[in-house]
């Protein structure tokens, strides 16, 4: 069987797209498969094309394992497109002499990974099926895939129903779950789907490499009255930035997508103890009896820190912390700063869930902040990495 490359686009497609991309990989191009030319067009009106991974069966056994000859294509950039996140895949090549389980093995991709209540595109994933296995001379089977949802956003409540199945059609190599959101006139920021590879080796495949993709939905509906959002898109103004630990301020906006507005501010992958700050804005943020202080936070599920803490500048001090997850049950604190159980270092509970935005939220008066006027934030980790967003207050 050959493998089998998907080159998908999102936005227009009403005219041709002429896509380039760089073979590489321990198998070589034209000697171990047939030749790859390096660009690929997707015709008018269709969303993606293929490109197959022919086997050369050239007598030569050099005594690899059966994963050491792949072959990977990279997108290369071009004036005529951008670069999505999913930029190089990979393609095993089997050596003739190895028998493979005969087995499916099914990866989940998000194609389109965000999409708006609002549309108008919507979010997509890709089921592909891979085997290495001999041709029998006959089309593959269809097969019906199961798969569990999760994330913040409710099947049949923020998008429509997905059924947890899809079946791969015969001759296929691939099929999609379409995510179409539904627009609920209600404040609730970036939420996400997750879907996830569910099978037992009775159904006759198994989960690939990766088996759970997430696609984002972006909301549409601006924040409630309460909200006061003080951090978002930049810091407020007339503030200086600084950052140590290997930290940095980087402004991005995907990966993940931003909670609220165009930006999030993301921490560099670090260990240890590692922040970026802000302090001495003019735009102050006004603290009332009552307030809650909010931040939006990501963990990155694949580097999730230890510990996360947020700090706030009064002006004169910036004994006011609170933190979430370390070690809360007896033993040291990680980010050992102020005293524990006071306004300098109060615990919030555990560390949020990786993998999706989740809201913070700090009593002002916990970190004897009521009746004060903010002009700094500190973003704090211990080891790992996390995205920030919408920092400000809530009113009651």
């Amino acid at each position: 069987n050959p493998g089998v490359f998907v080159f998908w686009r999102n936005g227009d497609t009403n005219a041709d797209l002429t896509v380039y991309y760089t073979p590489s990989g321990t198998a070589t191009n034209g000697v171990d498969y047939e030749t790859l030319p390096g660009s690929v067009t997707i015709p008018a009106g269709a969303s993606y094309s293929t490109v197959r991974v022919t086997p050369i069966n050239n007598g030569v056994n050099s005594g690899l394992t059966p994963s050491a000859r792949g072959v990977q294509v990279t997108l290369e950039p071009d004036a005529a497109y951008s670069i999505g996140s999913l930029s190089n895949a990979s393609v095993i090549i089997v050596l003739s002499q190895y028998r493979p389980e005969r087995v499916w093995y099914v990866a989940l991709y998000a194609i389109q990974d965000t999409t708006s209540e609002n549309g108008p595109e919507p979010g997509v994933f890709i089921v592909s099926r891979g085997r290495a296995d001999f041709n029998s001379g006959h089309p593959d089977p269809p097969l019906t895939v199961s798969y569990r949802l999760g994330g913040t956003a409710r099947n049949g409540v923020d998008y429509e129903t997905l059924s947890g199945t899809v079946t791969i059609l015969e001759g296929a190599t691939f099929a999609t779950v379409t995510v179409r959101p539904m627009d609920d006139n209600v404040f609730k920021g970036t939420r996400t789907v997750t879907i996830e590879v569910a099978s037992g080796p009775s159904d006759g495949y198994g989960p690939g490499n990766p088996n759970q993709a997430t696609v984002f939905i972006r909301d549409n509906d601006p924040p409630p009255a309460k909200d006061k959002v003080w951090v978002n898109d930049d810091v407020p103004a007339g503030a200086w930035t600084g950052a140590d630990g290997g930290d940095a301020w980087n402004w991005l906006n995907k990966n993940p997508t931003p909670f609220h507005g165009a930006l999030d501010h993301q921490s560099s992958l670090a260990p240890g103890i590692h922040y970026h700050y802000f302090a001495d804005a003019t735009d102050r943020l006004i603290v009332n009896p009552g307030d809650t202080l909010v931040a939006c936070v990501f963990l990155d599920p694949v580097n999730p820190p230890r510990e996360i803490m947020l700090q706030w500048f009064d002006g004169t001090s910036w004994e006011h912390r609170a933190y979430w997850g370390g070690d809360l049950f007896g033993g040291g604190n990680l980010i050992t700063w102020g005293a524990d159980g006071t306004a300098s270092r109060r615990p919030m509970g555990l560390l949020p869930p990786a993998g999706q935005w989740v809201r913070l939220e700090v009593p002002a008066g916990a970190v004897d902040l009521e009746g004060r006027a903010i002009s700094g934030m500190n973003f704090i980790l211990y080891d790992g990495q996390a995205a920030w967003d919408y920092a400000g207050k809530a009113s009651p």
